[in-house]
């Protein structure tokens, strides 16, 4: 794992974030971008207090749907 300093700052859309979840291409851009972030620790998620909540809300939502709650 890179130094948290020479990792790339990003802030990911909340859409990266879903379409990840969501995908079933492994090679699909979002995958990747996850990955990095996630798995090979290259990149230093920038987040706000509002994107924390932004991703709850569509966590919560997808739970919902997923449960057949509109």
């Amino acid at each position: 794992m890179p130094p948290r300093k020479r990792r790339v700052p990003v802030v990911l859309d909340t859409n990266v974030i879903i379409a990840f979840h969501l995908s079933t291409n492994p090679q699909s851009a979002n995958v990747k971008v996850y990955r990095l972030w996630r798995n090979e620790r290259r990149l230093q998620l920038i987040v706000s207090d509002e994107t924390i909540s932004e991703y709850l809300e569509m966590v919560l939502l997808h739970k919902l749907i997923k449960f057949g709650i509109p």
